[in-house]
């Protein structure tokens, strides 16, 4: 998994998004997360155990000698920060399809046939509107109305290769998200084209002809164009 990490230069992409100083960091969040990947792949611990986890791991062998690695740089205080500057830093997205794409240029995977659609995640607790994401009550695609929620959307190839991930609210629907998955990706011409070639027709909607008429013109007039080459 190490090795498949320093492929995908997974720890070089954060390094370079979020901001951290070198000089008092002794090892730099790409690589606390790195650290974090390989354990929930390999053991799956809870934070405060990940040390305790590679206290019998060969960190040389995992970070590189040159990274002098000890366990206690990966406390739970430690990747907690690293889990902190990740969030602040708003590139969430960008990281994750960031690194989405390394994996399918490295892998020479094609990149077409797109697919987006959201699913739900029900949680239990109470939820009360902390953070940025609003965890509610909205359509359970699990068939958990009694239970508040988030929702995941996932873009993905013809071969369920993800692509791009976004965390969106609990009473979010489809047919708002596609529209503006579609303008987010506007400067990706292929993918524009595969997202309106294979997206449910739900994305031309109440509420699409209800924003202004030159937003709807101008959204019409892309779908038309990417429908049409």
């Amino acid at each position: 998994m190490a090795r498949l990490c320093d492929v995908l230069k997974i720890a070089e992409i954060i390094d370079a998004v979020v901001e951290w100083d070198p000089a008092q960091c002794h090892l730099s969040p790409g690589n606390r997360v790195k650290a974090l990947i390989i354990n929930l792949l390999v053991d799956r611990e809870a934070l405060y155990h990940v040390e305790r986890f590679y206290e019998n791991q060969d960190l040389e062998v995992l970070f590189g000698a040159e990274q002098q690695v000890r366990p206690e740089d990966l406390n739970d205080d430690a990747l907690g920060r690293a889990l902190d500057k990740l969030f602040t830093s708003g590139q969430l997205k960008k990281l994750f399809s960031s690194i989405a794409l390394t994996a399918a240029a490295t892998h020479n995977v094609p990149i077409e046939g797109i697919h987006v659609d959201t699913t739900s995640i029900s949680v239990h607790g109470a939820y009360e509107g902390e953070g940025d994401l609003d965890i509610t009550f909205g359509f359970s695609k699990d068939h958990r109305p009694n239970l508040k929620q988030f929702l995941i959307g996932l873009t993905v190839n013809r071969d369920g290769l993800p692509i791009l991930a976004q965390s969106l609210d609990g009473n979010s629907s489809d047919k708002s998200w596609y529209p503006r998955l579609s303008r987010k990706q506007k400067d990706w011409t292929q993918y524009k084209y595969d997202l309106a070639k294979n997206a449910e027709l739900k994305v031309v909607n109440n509420e699409l002809i209800t924003s202004t008429k030159e937003e709807a013109l101008k959204y019409l007039k892309e779908m038309q164009d990417v429908c049409n080459p």
